[in-house]
């Protein structure tokens, strides 16, 4: 399935989606000549060298947030999309510029539409009499499961869910990835892969689906019963915001320690925060921080 850091493409993505729905149309937005500019460049940036050259235009008019020295003056979309990518390897950025052909800004209306009418389809193709059975299906690079499945998931390993939309309602939606069907297969749970051929949707809820990557991947290593101590440094990419300082570029360093079916962080200090009790995942303000940074480069083991 790959090592590309999918919640990162998901991030751009949802970003991406955001400018457009921002600027596209609104005429009054883009009188201001340097957003206009640096808007067209990004529309027509295709290629990892194109979007690098956006990257620097950006700078060089000022939209950047490494020299914007007073961003509340108007909406900067741009600016977090340029954010995010800072540090993005050239292979992740490939994978976002291959989906963004594929998005008309005149179309996106139709583009959510149809993503819509996906979700009603798959929801109605697992929709079947309550049995304890957990159906999954290939969803891009990965596997999900949709709807009372999600919800079962949730339930029975407190995976964090997102939302996806069926044109009338919001749907449990949760993405799985190799070492989570692993987990789900050598469960107790009757798991069954469908397909339903080859299809993508836009998914925007990306901290959730960060949340989820990590306790999916923590579950898999409890499951092998491996102890992971070593100290790895964790890239913060995936929650913008907006500063009037150098972006949002951090390194932090954490040991994830798993003992007698607890998981914990380990701070340099030596103190340890509980994430994990074997069953409930702490997930307030200090926990879901934790989360967040782990999940940024952990890859599957």
């Amino acid at each position: 399935m790959g090592d590309t850091n999918l919640a990162w493409v998901n991030t751009l993505k949802k970003h991406y989606l955001d400018i457009l729905t921002c600027y596209e149309g609104e005429s009054k937005t883009l009188k201001n000549e340097a957003v206009r500019r640096c808007y067209e460049a990004l529309l027509i940036a295709n290629t990892v060298e194109q979007f690098r050259q956006w990257r620097l235009m950006m700078e060089d008019f000022g939209l950047a947030f490494t020299n914007m020295d007073a961003p509340v003056m108007y909406e900067n979309p741009m600016g977090i999309l340029d954010d995010i990518a800072e540090g993005a390897p050239d292979g992740l950025i490939k994978t976002f510029l291959d989906w963004k052909k594929t998005v008309n800004p005149k179309y996106l209306k139709e583009i959510r539409k149809q993503d819509a009418e996906i979700v009603a389809i798959l929801r109605k193709a697992v929709e079947r009499p309550e049995d304890m059975t957990i159906r999954v299906f290939p969803c891009g690079n990965r596997w999900a499961a949709i709807d009372k499945d999600a919800d079962r998931i949730f339930e029975a390993f407190g995976w964090q869910t997102g939302c996806v939309w069926d044109g009338e309602d919001l749907v449990s939606w949760i993405f799985i990835g190799k070492a989570g069907l692993e987990v789900l297969q050598n469960s107790d749970y009757d798991v069954k892969v469908m397909d339903f051929g080859e299809f993508d949707i836009t998914y925007i809820y990306f901290e959730e689906d960060i949340i989820s990557t990590v306790q999916q991947m923590m579950d898999y290593n409890r499951m092998l019963g491996k102890d992971i101590c070593e100290s790895r440094k964790m890239m913060m990419h995936l929650r913008p915001y907006a500063a009037m300082c150098h972006g949002y570029k951090e390194l932090m360093s954490a040991n994830i320690t798993i003992e007698d079916n607890k998981l914990y962080g380990e701070m340099p200090d030596g103190s340890k925060v509980l994430l994990f009790d074997g069953k409930s995942w702490r997930l307030n303000d200090v926990g879901r921080q934790m989360v967040m940074q782990m999940g940024a480069q952990m890859g599957e083991t």
